[in-house]
């Protein structure tokens, strides 16, 4: 059955698509295009179907998947492509259009929604007012906000463990659980290369955790110089 994908002419202008390379250009608009896509923008589509509709090296978009995924603009995962607003873009006042994300989102692997933030407190609210069923045989389905909070819960914990300056835990959590879930991933991987790179961190210059958080300071550059000396420094909290 074929489909019709309007394109709107400002993908052209865009400050994220305009700034892509040719090729990348070429995948972000088949990812958005393909037979495979729904009024959701999440879907199943193998990576060898992907590089053969676009005669695109495997390993190539494997790495442009990559940056359009660090760009929480389009995450690849178990086979799914999970395309981020899609459903913003679409005319939610439709009833056919509001059935047709119902069916595609009760099919889809709930746990990734909420994983990659695509679109969350929508498809949550869809869920409240009964215009999404959760599809309760599948094993990884979030039916309910406790869900959603026990994974933030459970990446807090792990963002706990990463971050080497444990001040406040409690002021920490009731911040980490207002961030946007997809932020928490991306928080974790600037933690983790923050201890292993950051000259003023391994020099002990570290801030609070909550003092972190509400500066978003995983947008912060990091230092790279090489310390002179190599003995150890011990961890100084700042506020």
């Amino acid at each position: 059955m074929t489909k019709s994908r309007m394109i709107n002419t400002k993908f052209w202008e865009d400050d994220y698509t305009s700034n892509l390379d040719p090729i990348e250009k070429l995948l972000f608009l088949y990812l958005i295009t393909n037979t495979a896509t729904n009024i959701s923008g999440v879907y199943e589509l193998p990576l060898k179907r992907i590089a053969v509709e676009t005669g695109i090296d495997r390993e190539m978009v494997e790495n442009i998947i990559k940056r359009f995924s660090k760009d929480e603009k389009i995450f690849y995962e178990k086979g799914w492509v999970i395309v981020k607003n899609f459903i913003k873009h679409q005319n939610q006042k439709s009833p056919l259009v509001k059935k047709g994300i119902e069916n595609e989102l009760s099919n889809a692997p709930q746990d990734l929604l909420v994983k990659y933030g695509i679109d969350t407190l929508s498809h949550l609210n869809l869920i409240k007012s009964n215009l999404i069923k959760p599809n309760l045989t599948k094993p990884n389905t979030i039916n309910s906000n406790t869900s959603v909070k026990k994974i933030a819960i459970s990446t807090f914990e792990e963002f706990w463990n990463e971050y080497p300056a444990k001040k406040n835990k409690k002021k920490a959590k009731e911040k980490w659980l207002k961030l946007k879930p997809a932020l928490h991933k991306k928080i974790i991987a600037d933690i983790k290369e923050r201890n292993l790179k950051d000259r003023q961190w391994l020099q002990g210059y570290i801030p609070h955790p909550t003092t972190y958080l509400n500066g978003e300071r995983w947008e912060d550059e990091i230092d790279t110089r090489i310390i002179s000396n190599g003995k150890e420094k011990s961890v100084t909290i700042l506020d």
